[in-house]
């Protein structure tokens, strides 16, 4: 985690300290979890008025299949030559079948 003492992840562990949000992404990595649900949870407990103000802004983080949808249409740039709606549903259904 790059921590200067590893005593700081037993604290944290033990709840005398926050996880630093910088920390975030990479604690997220090691557990391999969802970073956005990591992070929305630390800004719940740690400042529920700031949590309350993001969360009614951006709404809720995605979820894991979304975040999968998202990279995979990033990379995949076919979805961009779709003329039609059946062109829509039969790119949407390949897509679900890569995602299971």
């Amino acid at each position: 985690m790059g921590f200067k003492t590893p005593n700081l992840l037993t604290m944290i562990k033990q709840g005398s300290i926050k996880i630093p949000i910088y920390k975030i992404p990479k604690l997220a990595e090691i557990l391999k979890i969802n970073p956005a649900k990591l992070l929305s949870m630390a800004l719940r407990e740690y400042n529920p008025d700031a949590y309350a103000a993001i969360k009614s802004i951006f709404n809720y983080p995605i979820t894991d299949t979304e975040t999968k949808i998202l990279a995979h249409l990033q990379t995949n740039n076919s979805y961009n030559a779709i003329d039609s709606r059946e062109e829509l549903q039969d790119y949407l259904d390949k897509l679900e079948v890569r995602l299971k």
